[in-house]
């Protein structure tokens, strides 16, 4: 009795909504050693029955996904759209599964932006890259970067990979990790106990100019709040203060393609003119301003509904 108490204290067993998650990448598994065609085609079927009428699964997306992304697609179809969006979310689930379990596998990515980079780091103060939430994006800004000559180092939560909960965090994540970390020159772990020291990282890896990035998230001490897709986007104001502190030059990324080959669009710099509220202000402004061309044209690539920075306008939600 005392060893399995041991064993349980080591490897905590999964909640509930882990089991379920658990469940989806036994079902995707056997598709990872498939021709892509029957791969999407098991994607498209396993979709079909999370989003199935009436389905607990399919009314939290409905509630979650910006109701003007729902209407442009499949022909104003919201389950057809539904469908769509799953779809592709499941094949990404897939890919990333397959990198965790062969991390010598790579899929093709290419990037447009790069002389963003190139001039940042002419300039001799470090580039942040403060990327998007997109379908692909957490491995293919990785693999874009590292295959250009510049390996990021990258900060992460410990949530990062599969999900918040201590068996996510000691035994999935980690796993999951392994299909970005060989693209990787390091990972700065930040958490709510440990701000000061990740910060400080960051700081001497900008003053070495080095390339950092840092993913747009709601998981920050200060969130600002803005008009987006009829509903409401919170941004942090993190990033923008590293780059007025530092001097570095803040560029966005969003990932485009994810279904084929996966595009990694870096756009050119945000104005950083300072650090107080009036200054990040205007660099959220310009950064949803470069994201929503963006998300008009590619709607299905912009997953940052489901990473809970955006909420309709008339109700908020909590995470699973």
């Amino acid at each position: 009795m005392g060893s399995l108490r041991s064993f349980r204290d080591r490897v905590p067993l999964p909640t509930g909504w882990e089991w379920g998650e658990l469940g989806i990448q036994v079902l995707l598994l056997p598709l990872i050693f498939v021709p892509r065609r029957v791969a999407l085609w098991g994607c498209r079927v396993l979709a079909a029955i999370l989003m199935r009428r009436g389905s607990s699964y399919r009314r939290q997306m409905e509630a979650l996904i910006p109701r003007p992304i729902l209407a442009g697609l499949a022909r104003g179809n919201p389950g057809a759209a539904l469908r769509l969006s799953e779809t592709r979310m499941l094949h990404q689930r897939l890919l990333v599964l397959g990198g965790a379990l062969f991390p010598r596998w790579r899929r093709r990515v290419s990037v447009r932006g790069i002389e963003h980079v190139r001039a940042g780091l002419d300039a001799g103060r470090g580039v942040i890259l403060w990327v998007h939430p997109c379908l692909g994006s957490s491995v293919s800004v990785k693999q874009a970067l590292f295959e250009a000559g510049l390996p990021l180092a990258h900060l992460t939560r410990p949530a990062h990979g599969f999900s918040r909960f201590p068996f996510g965090m000691r035994v999935a994540n980690p796993f999951l990790r392994r299909a970005e970390n060989r693209f990787l020159a390091e990972r700065v772990v930040i958490d709510a106990a440990r701000t000061v020291g990740p910060l400080r990282r960051l700081q001497a890896l900008l003053r070495e100019n080095r390339v950092v990035s840092i993913t747009v998230t709601n998981t920050a001490s200060r969130l600002a709040k803005f008009p987006f897709l009829g509903g409401i986007i919170v941004l942090p104001g993190g990033p923008v203060e590293l780059a007025a502190s530092t001097g570095a030059v803040l560029l966005p990324v969003f990932t485009v393609g994810s279904a084929r080959v996966p595009v990694v669009e870096i756009g050119a710099p945000l104005p950083v003119t300072g650090a107080d509220d009036e200054a990040v202000r205007l660099c959220h402004l310009a950064s949803l301003e470069w994201l929503q061309e963006r998300v008009d044209r590619h709607p299905l690539d912009w997953i940052g509904w489901r990473a809970y920075l955006f909420q309709p306008a008339a109700a908020g939600h909590e995470q699973p």
